[in-house]
């Protein structure tokens, strides 16, 4: 998992096939409690995990499924993600 500062210039390079993003914008409120549970919103960084990888693929298989749960589901999974 990648995640780098709003409106921040930024390159990667990928693989022959390519990848998919998750685009997560949390409000204020959610900015604030991060940072006062230690977590910084303000530089990129870099997670590797098995977890992490099962929940995006979680994400965008509810996102296929497109029914009215959907985007709680997904906003669910995607705070699951940047959870302390």
């Amino acid at each position: 998992m990648l995640s780098y500062q709003a409106f921040t210039t930024h390159s990667r390079r990928f693989g022959s096939t390519g990848t998919r993003k998750l685009v997560f914008t949390p409000d204020a409120a959610s900015f604030e409690y991060l940072r006062s549970h230690g977590i910084s919103v303000d530089t990129a960084r870099y997670v590797g995990s098995p977890v992490i990888s099962r929940l995006a693929h979680r994400a965008m298989a509810e996102m296929e499924k497109d029914d009215s749960f959907t985007p709680l589901a997904v906003k669910c999974l995607l705070l699951e993600l940047v959870a302390p």
